[in-house]
């Protein structure tokens, strides 16, 4: 992980020697995470570490003299490309010099916009007509928090009008900074009242009841997903908030915008996203 950096850094300007043993099984019954051996000796830093790759502990005394491989050492980031063998990670560089470019060649990522809390400021179809909440003048349409929902390789109007009609929260509060109307000052005393306006984002801002929102991009960029990563074209026009990424095209052709989310759709990009992204428990 990035935040595992200095001690990285440490060992490789420390030892002489490093030595690192990874397993294919995890080795202990009650972690959720492999572990890897770590074999340190000597003193003044060294360019590269040498590595190991075994099936299980028992494996260990069968390792023999030149088992192991070289690797140079990246000067920052992420080292999860070591757990892969030696012959995959020759593969995976040289399929991604010949063939890849990273996603900032066709656009930029960012945040979807951040409300201090979703759930006040995310409206259900039933909660916009109780209150009586217009339309693009009280709110605007949104994908809904979370991507369960996002299933294809696009987000169209049709979806949008089916979340809408299963009671998902389809419109976001982003009303007029002058706006004074009955039905807003009803739906605000509701804010009042759950203490949405003492969370932070909201207490830092001016209105509080009015979010910052964030342009409607052109593809969803899914981020914390329970499988992987995808990137989905929001042909149906709409916001978003930060449970998800947006991607704003550079050159926005209708072409590009469908062909990314399925050329996206492949080994190199999926393996991609496991060693350069973070993965959670």
């Amino acid at each position: 992980v990035g935040y595992a950096e200095p001690v990285r850094l440490w060992l490789r300007q420390r030892f002489a020697a490093v030595k690192l043993v990874f397993f294919e099984r995890r080795q202990f019954a009650d972690a959720l995470e492999n572990v890897v051996l770590l074999l340190a000796q000597g003193t003044g830093g060294c360019d590269a570490f040498s590595l190991y790759y075994v099936h299980d502990g028992e494996d260990l005394l069968r390792i023999q003299p030149f088992d192991e491989y070289a690797v140079k050492l990246s000067d920052k980031g992420k080292w999860t490309d070591l757990m892969l063998s030696i012959r995959e990670r020759q593969v995976f560089k040289a399929v991604l010099a010949d063939h890849f470019v990273g996603l900032d060649e066709y656009g930029s990522p960012e945040l979807g916009t951040v409300t201090g809390a979703n759930s006040f400021f995310t409206l259900s179809e039933e909660t916009r007509r109780e209150y009586g909440l217009v339309a693009d003048r009280h709110v605007v349409p949104i994908c809904p928090p979370g991507t369960r929902h996002l299933r294809g390789l696009s987000f169209t109007k049709r979806d949008w009008e089916d979340l809408r009609d299963a009671g998902e929260g389809v419109w976001i509060l982003y009303p007029d900074a002058d706006d004074r109307s009955t039905p807003l000052r009803r739906y605000m005393a509701v804010g009042e009242a759950l203490g949405v306006p003492d969370a932070y984002k909201c207490r830092v801002r001016s209105p509080w009841w009015r979010p910052p929102l964030v342009r409607k991009p052109d593809l969803f960029f899914t981020y914390m997903s329970h499988r992987y990563p995808r990137l989905i074209a929001n042909t149906a026009g709409v916001n978003f908030v930060n449970s998800m990424h947006g991607v704003r095209l550079r050159t926005p052709t209708k072409e590009l915008k469908h062909a990314l989310p399925l050329l996206a759709m492949n080994s190199v990009t999926m393996l991609g996203a496991e060693l350069f992204g973070r993965s959670y428990g």
